[in-house]
């Protein structure tokens, strides 16, 4: 396993001698990689919005936009009218009550 590893690394280092290390052109492969990345990645947007558009991808099925009661509305009408009939006794007795002097006081 040693020799193998021994050999593999030779064999590496003969190639990256070969070749000396050009900055410049490692750039433009960066460059051109990126570039062709970005083009790709325009021309599938483009697709995938003409798709969209043609409403080919993406459908949505309509839903019933009736979605069913919580709550029973005769019941929430009951309380409601209670909580009136309430307001309506409270302002009924606010209107008559009676002044009571502390005798004590004096």
């Amino acid at each position: 396993m040693i020799k193998f590893l021994e050999k593999f690394k030779k064999k590496s280092s003969a190639i990256h001698t070969s070749e000396k290390i050009n900055p410049h052109k490692h750039w433009m492969i960066l460059t051109r990689v990126f570039l062709v990345v970005v083009l790709l990645l325009i021309v599938f947007s483009l697709y995938l919005l003409y798709q969209i558009k043609n409403e080919q991808i993406f459908q949505v099925d309509p839903t019933n936009t009736e979605k069913p009661g919580l709550l029973k509305e005769d019941l929430l009408k009951k309380v409601t009218d209670s909580f009136k009939q309430k307001a309506l006794k409270e302002r009924e007795l606010g209107g008559h009550s009676d002044v009571t002097i502390d005798s004590s006081s004096q």
